[in-house]
């Protein structure tokens, strides 16, 4: 799990990742990558998460 306080840095990141990885024989698992609204949004619903047996809100 990575925290971005700015989306485009989130964005930028997710975009490179993949490339970075592979030089180390290693993959993002696109069905659990994904990017998600986490803190104070106002009247917006957030999403939720699993992690390490947690759920996030």
């Amino acid at each position: 799990m990575l925290g971005f306080a700015n989306e485009q840095d989130a964005r930028r990141v997710l975009e490179v990742l993949p490339k970075r990885l592979a030089r180390f024989g290693l993959a993002v698992y696109p069905r659990k990558t994904r990017l998600v609204a986490f803190g104070p949004q106002g009247a917006r619903k957030l999403d939720t998460f699993d992690f390490l047996g947690f759920t996030h809100y």
